[in-house]
C-alpha cells in the first residue's frame, strides 16, 4: 500500500526537518515542534507517538515513492544510482535517520522490493545477506558525511554486486 502524508504531517515533518538544521533530534521536543508548527499536541499523538517516528514515516514514504519510479527493467546498476541520488538529495532526512539509528525504513524497502536488485540463480539467504551488505555501505556512506558521489558510490557497489552474482551462479 502506497503510504502518503496528511497536510498535518507534511507540515509537522517541515519543521522538524528545519530544526533538524540547528538540533540534534533528541534536542527536539513534542511541544515546541507542535508550537513551531502550529499543531496541537493531541493531533500530534494522534499521528505519531514520538518524535523520531516523523523521520521514519517520512522516510517510509519516499522510499515507496522511489521504488515506484523504477523501471522494471532498467538494470541494478542504475537502480544503484538512483537510490544513492535519492539519498543525497533528501539527505536532511537520511542524516538524522542513520545517526538515531532509525534508518530501518531504507532496510525494510531493501527486503521488500529485493527483485529491484535481482541476483541471477542466488537463494534467498545469500540475497539477503548482499541487501544487507547494501543498506550497511548506505549507512557508513551517510555517516561519513557523504563524501564520495553518487556516481562513485554506485560503480561501486554495483562492482561487488556483479561479482557477488558471478560467484552465486556458480
Amino acid at each position: 500500500m502506497r503510504r502518503s502524508l496528511t497536510p498535518l504531517q507534511e507540515k509537522i515533518t517541515e519543521t522538524l526537518l528545519q530544526d533538524l538544521q540547528e538540533k540534534k533530534l533528541r534536542e527536539i521536543e513534542v511541544r515546541s515542534l507542535c508550537r513551531e508548527s502550529g499543531v496541537g499536541r493531541a493531533s500530534f499523538y494522534r499521528n505519531y507517538e514520538r518524535v523520531e517516528d516523523i523521520l521514519t514515516v517520512y522516510a517510509e514514504k519516499l522510499l515507496q515513492d522511489w521504488a515506484l519510479l523504477q523501471e522494471p527493467d532498467s538494470s541494478p546498476e542504475s537502480r544503484f544510482l538512483a537510490l544513492f541520488m535519492h539519498i543525497k538529495q533528501y539527505r536532511a532526512l537520511y542524516r538524522p535517520l542513520f545517526e538515531n539509528r532509525l534508518g530501518y525504513p531504507l532496510l525494510e524497502m531493501l527486503k521488500e522490493n529485493g527483485a529491484l536488485f535481482p541476483l541471477a540463480g542466488s537463494e534467498k539467504d545469500k540475497k539477503i545477506f548482499v541487501l544487507y551488505g547494501l543498506y550497511g555501505w548506505i549507512t557508513e556512506w551517510v555517516l561519513q558525511g557523504m563524501k564520495g558521489s553518487p556516481q562513485e558510490m554506485s560503480l561501486t557497489v554495483a562492482r561487488y554486486w556483479s561479482s557477488f552474482a558471478e560467484d552465486a551462479l556458480r
